[in-house]
């Protein structure tokens, strides 16, 4: 029963606070038993003390948003903690970044295996995945179950990013700078959304895709559908409900939807 009332608080630091009104709450550290945990205004040094703590093995939710200066190499470390709890949907917000140099040494993303949903947030940071595994030629599945992935203000690789997601649907890209051609192939994915300040490139290979949002700055663009059908006949136009291509001055907006 008493977890039951921690967890409907919906803040690991309020349900911290109210364990404390209780000498038989506090001796236990219930918060540390509960499934989902969110963080928010907690210092990133406290955060990874408290992730610690958690004695579950899983966790069904994890939300975390820091607002104060957080050094990269930290922000790596979080996303350690973060993994290491296992978690089916992940939230990580970190508002503002240490730059110690113009280009700091790439965060890795570290494999989440039981994630269905993933929202990164990390202000302008280089991300990198974990090193492949296996035998030769044998390609690690970092995220082999993410359904629905959104991140905001990193910079990566797409293509190598979406090859590690097979089973990947839903994803959002958000003034990720840096990347300047965003690559989609996936066998898969059935919603898109990219919003950016520039781009130079979109190279998308999707058959499942339903919805696709673009909203970009670009001085040049050259746009090309072809829609295949099993029959190599183009009767698979006809599935298309809405096709909407705007060009305002260096800003070219596209939402499709089949």
């Amino acid at each position: 029963m008493l977890i039951q009332v921690l967890s409907r608080l919906g803040c690991a630091a309020a349900a911290a606070r109210t364990s404390a009104l209780s000498s038989r709450w506090r001796d236990g550290a219930l918060w540390r038993h509960l499934s989902e945990l969110s963080f928010r205004g907690v210092a990133h040094g406290a955060l990874e003390a408290a992730l610690a703590q958690v004695t579950l093995p899983r966790l069904s939710l994890l939300d975390i948003e820091v607002t104060d200066r957080v050094p990269a190499e930290a922000v790596a470390s979080l996303l350690r903690a973060a993994a290491r709890v296992d978690p089916v949907e992940v939230s990580v917000v970190v508002a503002w970044v240490i730059r110690n140099e113009d280009e700091p040494a790439a965060v890795e993303v570290p494999s989440f295996p039981r994630a269905t949903s993933i929202t990164l947030r990390l202000h302008d940071l280089r991300l990198t995945l974990p090193a492949a595994q296996g035998g030769a030629g044998e390609e690690f599945q970092c995220f082999p179950v993410l359904e629905r992935l959104s991140i905001t203000s990193g910079r990566f690789d797409t293509g190598a990013l979406i090859s590690r997601c097979p089973k990947l649907r839903v994803l959002e890209l958000i003034y990720c700078w840096g990347i300047e051609t965003v690559k989609v192939h996936s066998a898969t994915m059935e919603e898109l959304l990219v919003t950016s300040e520039l781009l130079l490139g979109v190279d998308v290979a999707a058959p499942m895709l339903k919805k696709f949002t673009l909203r970009s700055a670009m001085y040049q663009y050259m746009w090309t559908c072809v829609w295949r059908s099993s029959g190599g006949s183009n009767e698979d136009l006809d599935a298309i409900r809405r096709l909407k291509l705007i060009c305002d001055r260096d800003m070219v907006i596209l939402d499709y939807t089949a």
